[in-house]
């Protein structure tokens, strides 16, 4: 079995016990169990995929990948009003990872093949290695000349008058200070990075707040592999650089740079589901970086990948 199609079944797997965490739970209305349909489908994708063979099609894949991501989005948005689904979500997100690594791996594999393809029909023909550098050959230089004998001075006259003394040169300026470095581990610019026509979003942060913080696969870090998804109806272009105006809870506010990187439209039969868009943070200082630190420790923040 090659490397997609064995990360395809483990995702057939783990989407597996994800159906069986919402349908064994027999409280759930039947806007989750509409969820639990869209499981059902990707799971089917997933099992064709294993029974043709072969390198799975990537229109395929990516159809599934869009199902996995609708379904984690609508259960993660319905969580707050059912914890009982948290297990259901954990068995999804488990899905959607080697769904996202099977589908790179297939999409790296065409573009080697396309590469090679080009060169051979453009009679790529590899650069002859450049000329080695002349030998550097050591000249010795002449030894210097002896300096000229001092000529001889004549005598003072007894009655000469002493010569007046000579004031000592003043000290030269010493160099300025070079300029302290950053500090290290910041790795983002503060908020004066901030394009200046950014547009300002505010965002209102709480326990049970629709807009909330998102991680992704490559690592739990928000600032550096998550950002943050504000719940709204107004939703800037994707790519747009956007000015977050951040409040918590306890009267705390900071302002965050982002860049808008997805969306969510309305999930049909879950008014839980808000509308609203994914900003992947650009531009913090360190005040911002330390609440984002505290507020995630308290609430679990989303799961979205952005790749």
């Amino acid at each position: 079995m090659s490397d997609s199609l064995a990360l395809v079944r483990q995702a057939r797997e783990s989407l597996a016990r994800a159906l069986g965490a919402i349908q064994s739970n027999a409280s759930l209305p039947q806007q989750i169990l509409d969820i639990a349909g869209i499981v059902a489908k990707a799971m089917s994708a997933c099992h064709q995929m294993e029974k043709a063979g072969g390198t799975p099609a990537l229109a395929q894949l990516d159809e599934t990948l869009g199902s996995v991501r609708s379904a984690l989005g609508a259960l993660q948005a319905a969580v707050g009003t059912y914890p009982a689904l948290l297990p259901a979500i954990e068995a999804v997100a488990g899905g959607l990872g080697p769904l996202v690594q099977a589908q790179r791996a297939i999409q790296t594999g065409f573009a080697g093949a396309l590469d090679a393809t080009v060169m051979a029909s453009d009679g790529f023909v590899a650069p002859l290695p450049a000329p080695a550098p002349p030998p550097v050959v050591a000249v010795r230089a002449p030894a210097p000349a002896p300096p000229p004998a001092p000529a001889p001075v004549p005598p003072v006259p007894a009655r000469a008058a002493a010569p007046a003394p000579v004031a000592p040169a003043a000290p030269a300026p010493a160099p300025a200070p070079a300029p302290a470095p950053a500090p290290a581990g910041l790795g983002i610019p503060g908020p004066e990075a901030i394009p200046a026509d950014a547009p300002v979003v505010e965002v209102a942060l709480g326990t049970q707040s629709a807009s909330n913080f998102y991680k992704g696969l490559a690592g739990n870090d928000i600032i550096q592999h998550g950002g943050l998804f504000v719940a709204t109806y107004k939703i800037p272009k994707s790519g747009a650089a956007v000015r977050l105006k951040v409040a918590m809870p306890g009267g705390y506010e900071f302002v965050l740079g982002g860049i808008v990187t997805w969306m969510r439209d309305p999930v049909a039969g879950n008014p839980d589901a808000h509308p609203g868009f994914g900003a992947r943070i650009t531009h913090a200082n360190i005040e911002g970086r330390d609440l984002i630190r505290r507020y995630v420790k308290n609430r679990e923040p989303l799961f979205h990948d952005d790749f």
